[in-house]
């Protein structure tokens, strides 16, 4: 989206290919997706989900992946990683998948179950970054991935500490923001499965703080025009104090 936002004068069209049918829907939900397209697309965007052109770039990505594969082979590495698998079958070393076949492999790493160490299953090895997943624990221990460069480096740090066998934990409240043509949407904590928002401001006036609810406790926030308050609503996560229903609204 940013990217998309910085070419809008050097593009006669441009087309945004997302996971979801709106922009940041997953993360800020379809409220402020659509936020997202009020402040962008001004006619000039087009937006397609995965979905739309599902066939088409898995083609695409396949053909990229088997350049990629094959450079790796070249060097001597051998390795499997894929959403769908079901079973791993360690003795034989083989792979499961929940399609019809097997892959034979070398190593299989996985971040899935994680440690707040940023460890994974295999010893001495260990994963920070969008593909890691974690325990939250402002989400109550929740394994989360989360795509962000801060989250990142959060990871990278407590992974490196551990490396060096200082043991110490991963503990983060999740703080990032995108620039949409000069609008900074800032976010704090973390939302999925949210079940109500409380809503200050307007979504049409560019300017509201939104926050996310679960079990009547805040659990997010993002917010338009209205800084600190994500900032101030991240120190409260932070400091593991409970922002309630009552007290959102």
């Amino acid at each position: 989206m940013e990217v998309a936002a910085y070419m809008i004068d050097m593009a006669s069209s441009i087309t945004i290919i997302g996971s979801s049918e709106l922009p940041y829907q997953k993360t800020l939900g379809p409220e402020i997706g659509k936020v997202t397209m009020m402040v962008c697309y001004k006619g000039q965007y087009n937006h397609l989900s995965h979905t739309d052109i599902k066939y088409a770039l898995n083609d695409y990505l396949l053909t990229l992946l088997c350049l990629f594969f094959k450079v790796l082979e070249e060097r001597g590495v051998t390795f499997y990683m894929n959403d769908a698998v079901a079973e791993v079958q360690g003795e034989n070393r083989r792979v499961k998948s929940t399609g019809s076949f097997v892959l034979k492999i070398n190593v299989f790493i996985f971040s899935k179950n994680n440690t707040s160490y940023m460890r994974t299953n295999v010893t001495d090895v260990y994963c920070a970054g969008d593909l890691t997943f974690f325990p939250l624990k402002m989400a109550k221990g929740q394994n989360v991935s989360i795509g962000h460069w801060q989250t990142a480096q959060a990871h990278g740090r407590i992974a490196a500490l551990n490396m060096m066998r200082r043991e110490v934990e991963l503990n983060i409240v999740p703080f990032y923001w995108t620039v949409l043509l000069g609008r900074t949407i800032r976010y704090a904590g973390y939302g999925e499965g949210y079940t109500e928002m409380v809503l200050k401001g307007r979504f049409e006036n560019m300017k509201f703080l939104a926050l996310y609810l679960k079990d009547d406790e805040v659990v997010a926030a993002a917010g338009l025009n209205v800084e600190p308050a994500v900032s101030v609503v991240a120190e409260r996560l932070a400091e593991g104090r409970v922002i309630t229903k009552a007290e959102a609204e």
